[in-house]
């Protein structure tokens, strides 16, 4: 007779039957609760091989620590995938950093550097949207309040606010594009080739 597969779960030994029934060959349900994180094995006889991973709801909500009741549908997230995953989230949280530093140098225009926080878009959109309302020459101060440029009229305030938002768009595409590349990546190693240059 075939040995059977058996589980652990946070180093307890569990019995086909008395403690789990196997639904598929990677769904199971437990005879008691128990939390998404928990550590699972399966030990696979034939192969002499073991399974090493996490608990989680099979259809993949909830987040770690909430309870699981017994009875529920879960299966095992490999403990290299979660490595993946993480590895892949510290790569796009740096790639995010590096946008928003890149956005907090501000944008050129007419030889200076203006300021691009969320406050000063803000700003910039107001003007904007309020163009036809404004007296000209509207003056705008530059990042270190060290100078000003004057914006002659609606056309001049359009073409600032466009290079604004331009500067913007650019930083957040070039993250996208890099983000992109990390998402596809199916090891860890490829998402450490992925290399920020900006």
């Amino acid at each position: 007779m075939a040995r059977k597969k058996f589980l652990m779960v946070s180093g307890k030994h569990l019995q086909e039957g008395r403690d789990f029934v196997r639904l598929n060959r990677s769904r199971w349900t437990l005879s008691f609760s128990m939390r998404i994180g928990d550590e699972m094995s399966e030990f696979d006889p034939c192969r002499g091989k073991m399974f090493n991973g996490y608990i989680e709801r099979a259809d993949g909500t909830g987040a770690t620590g909430d309870m699981i009741p017994a009875g529920d549908e879960i299966r095992i997230v490999a403990a290299e995938a979660l490595a993946l995953e993480d590895a892949k989230a510290e790569k796009i949280r740096l790639i995010d950093a590096r946008t928003d530093e890149l956005i907090d140098d501000g944008f050129s225009y007419d030889g200076q550097v203006f300021s691009l926080s969320s406050q000063a878009q803000r700003t910039l959109l107001g003007a904007f949207a309020g163009a036809s309302l404004l007296s000209y020459p509207v003056k705008w101060n530059n990042i270190d309040d060290t100078d000003i440029v004057e914006l002659a009229d609606e056309s001049e305030l359009a073409l600032f606010y466009g290079t604004a938002m331009s500067t913007v768009e650019a930083h957040k595409a070039s993250g996208t594009t890099l983000k992109t590349q990390v998402n596809a990546a199916t090891t860890i190693n490829q998402v450490n080739q992925v290399v920020d240059p900006r």
